[in-house]
């Protein structure tokens, strides 16, 4: 089948348009025309074309759905974009959703497949077994609110449906000051679950065929061998790298989204979850030159990284 990718030259994304194709599929990439997205459509493989547009532009859309037998929908505006700026955010996440069901509607589309996330959830630190997708919904943020209203349209759009629910993805990104200020708000007993990219492009890439999962709403995810505190979570990632662990205090204590996760059903389905946290934490392992020198400056960028913490900075005020 000819299968619309939304966003498929994000994270995740740029994974789903191989696994697509080895899965037997034409595949057609909606995308923002950008430099950076622009260098990406040129490395695409035969069985792949780039479609530029905008999610805003409800004909352009309908162009892109045009021909198309199922689509996979993906384009959303993430944090913390989606917290600065809420009003674009809205036009793109929940009405740019509204077009593609609209278009996949008036096209006849066999599927639409939705990513969403575990985000709609809030925390619970007294739940003790695996979230499902049947717990309440209850948004925490713009992002949450955006993928509950998308959700919601996905649904009543009178098109067959899937909704796969994201666990966290787990990207190899060197550290900036962004993702830096991020990592202290977490607590650090919070239940996290993270997944390969790649299995959760595997399992993007075979929804669309699977009849079984019209109309349900699922997790994907790690499973549980990719389960964790964000305690464990970090100290294996500084220890793979050569660093010390951070004073307790950097960290905030505020509950933040995150949790272990019901992947059995989509897992049995869609057969994708083939990385486990070990392989995950062992690729990123640096090598004996790299972690010697990096407990050398330990101190140095024990401090570096500190002065990102406004969680930190607080109790040295106190």
């Amino acid at each position: 089948m000819r299968v619309l990718l939304t966003g498929g030259f994000g994270d995740v994304g740029r994974r789903v348009v191989p696994a697509l194709i080895a899965e037997g599929h034409e595949v057609r990439v909606f995308e923002l025309r950008t430099p950076a997205n622009e260098k990406q459509a040129r490395a695409l493989p035969p069985q792949a074309e780039a479609h530029w547009g905008d999610l805003r532009d409800a004909e352009g859309v309908r162009r892109a759905v045009a021909g198309c037998d199922a689509v996979v929908h993906m384009a959303f505006i993430i944090p913390p974009l989606s917290e600065l700026q809420p009003e674009l955010a809205h036009k793109v996440n929940v009405g740019g959703t509204t077009n593609v069901v609209a278009a996949a509607a008036a096209e006849g589309i066999d599927r639409l497949v939705f990513a969403s996330s575990y985000h709609v959830h809030r925390y619970d630190p007294e739940r003790g077994e695996p979230l499902t997708t049947e717990a309440a919904v209850e948004p925490s943020d713009t992002y949450a609110q955006h993928k509950i209203a998308a959700e919601a349209l996905v649904r009543d759009g009178g098109v067959p449906y899937t909704i796969l629910r994201m666990s966290s993805v787990w990207l190899d990104r060197s550290p900036n000051a962004q993702n830096l200020r991020l990592m202290y708000d977490i607590p650090l007993d919070t239940r996290m679950e993270t997944a390969h990219p790649d299995d959760l492009a595997l399992a993007f890439a075979r929804a669309p065929a699977v009849d079984e999962l019209v109309g349900r709403t699922l997790f994907v995810g790690g499973g549980p061998s990719c389960q964790t505190t964000y305690r464990q979570l970090y100290s294996r990632i500084f220890a793979a790298s050569g660093l010390s662990e951070l004073p307790d205090a950097a960290f905030t204590q505020r509950p933040f989204i995150g949790d272990w996760l019901d992947t059995a059903e989509s897992q049995r389905l869609l057969n994708y979850q083939h990385h486990s946290l070990e392989q995950l934490i062992a690729a990123r392992r640096a090598g004996r030159i790299t972690r010697a020198a990096t407990r050398l400056l330990s101190p140095l960028i024990q401090r570096w990284m500190l002065s990102h913490s406004s969680h930190w900075s607080a109790a040295a005020r106190q």
